[in-house]
């Protein structure tokens, strides 16, 4: 029997790994205030080390590019059904992909080398990335961001970063580009980077690339919007997707299980905005057109999971591919009270039997609390949805294309 604990992409609990996403979300979720912001320059540095390059020989293993063979596990009634859907071919059209990674490397200092290439930087990009290369070509950089153990990062620690990814993007449209449509995809951290180069940088200083940008999916990361107008934000031209189909919007969530995420502030860090009138983006990955009704996720969750923080000791998931989806386990829909507005992950009707035999078998995740901060689903917040995502950008890059 194929067991499954969903991934979970930053293992370690150490106190460490919750200060360096925590002090990266005080440091870039400025809201209003990086208005005045004037974008960095971009430092002198090295070509880019590339994670994921589709064209770039000298990465030996693209970790994008790996196969999507999966298991897919579906119940009837009581009855379990195991079928194998073959791996899906790379997409030939002209769309890109450009993807950061969330917090994962171990290095003792405040920043990760951006020149090498470590065993969780490729397992993260297989978890979360490499099933978009069936429909757009993956580019991926190792860049210098904060470590799990950056205990007291600096200003200059979090722009070390941001310019790292700024240089990357820089090289990935002079060399690589060619004029193609491109997607934006960033969890955690690398949400957080996407987020300020896209208003400080690409909104400010390259307003022709936003005809190339496909969308935006950008989770974890805090992007907000004006509650009485919600096509302004943090973005000033990049509005809310409001259907799969549409291009050059954004596509942000931070999901829970619970059915609302505890009060008061700030006990649950994703969901939350410190700015009167804003609130956090909830664009809900299961729905065709956006309204208040729920779908249902399609979880894929790699067989093999990321090592390199010990203490967590999880068990990889066991089936004869790389892959397992169980697109019946949950359902999603967007919520919002008084405080915050979340994605509200919930079970699908189950039998009492199926359920306990599926949580003994750790098929279903739990949301995590550290110190007293209800992080959710936040470590799931793009394999809990991944083959939803990997759908809607096909369908925008159809829009895209007819456009042209």
């Amino acid at each position: 029997m194929a067991s499954q604990r969903l991934v979970r992409l930053v293992r370690s609990k150490a106190a460490a790994g919750a200060l360096a996403v925590a002090t990266v979300a005080m440091s870039w979720v400025v809201g209003p205030a990086l208005a005045s912001a004037e974008p960095a320059a971009t430092p002198a540095s090295e070509k880019t080390t590339w994670l994921c390059n589709p064209q770039e020989q000298s990465v030996p293993a693209d970790p994008c590019l790996e196969s999507r063979a999966a298991t897919v596990i579906t119940y009837s009634g009581k009855t379990r059904k195991e079928t194998i859907e073959p791996e899906a071919p790379s997409n030939g059209t002209p769309v890109d992909c450009f993807y950061v990674y969330p917090t994962v490397n171990n290095r003792e200092e405040p920043n990760a080398n951006p020149h090498i290439v470590g065993p969780e930087e490729q397992l993260v990009a297989r978890e979360q990335a490499s099933r978009f290369s069936q429909v757009c070509k993956v580019y991926a950089p190792i860049y210098p961001q904060l470590t799990l153990k950056a205990k007291k990062p600096t200003w200059e620690d979090d722009e070390l970063a941001f310019l790292g990814v700024k240089a990357a993007f820089e090289e990935y449209m002079a060399r690589y580009n060619d004029g193609r449509g491109f997607v934006l995809i960033g969890h955690s951290q690398g949400a957080l980077v996407l987020k300020a180069m896209i208003h400080l940088w690409i909104e400010r200083e390259h307003k022709e690339w936003l005809h190339q940008l496909v969308s935006a999916i950008i989770l974890g990361g805090f992007v907000e919007v004006v509650a009485a107008e919600p096509t302004k934000g943090s973005f000033e031209e990049v509005p809310p997707c409001k259907t799969e189909a549409e291009t050059g919007c954004v596509i942000a969530y931070s999901s829970y299980y619970t059915e609302s995420p505890p009060e008061p502030a700030p006990s649950s860090i994703f969901t939350r905005t410190i700015w009167p009138g804003r609130e956090d983006l909830c664009v809900n990955p299961t729905l065709a057109k956006q309204k208040a009704s729920k779908g249902h996720l399609i979880p894929y969750v790699p067989t093999r999971m990321m090592q390199g923080q010990a203490e967590s000791r999880q068990p990889a998931p066991e089936a004869s591919t790389p892959w397992i989806a169980e697109p019946g386990l949950a359902t999603a829909q967007c919520r919002r009270n008084e405080e915050a507005t979340w994605l509200q992950v919930k079970l699908a009707n189950m039998k009492a039997s199926v359920e306990a035999e599926r949580r003994a078998d750790d098929e279903i995740p739990e949301e995590e609390e550290y110190e007293g901060v209800n992080w959710g689903l936040h470590r799931d917040d793009v394999n809990e949805a991944l083959g939803n995502l990997v759908g809607t950008v096909e369908a925008e890059e159809q829009t895209y294309l007819a456009g042209r």
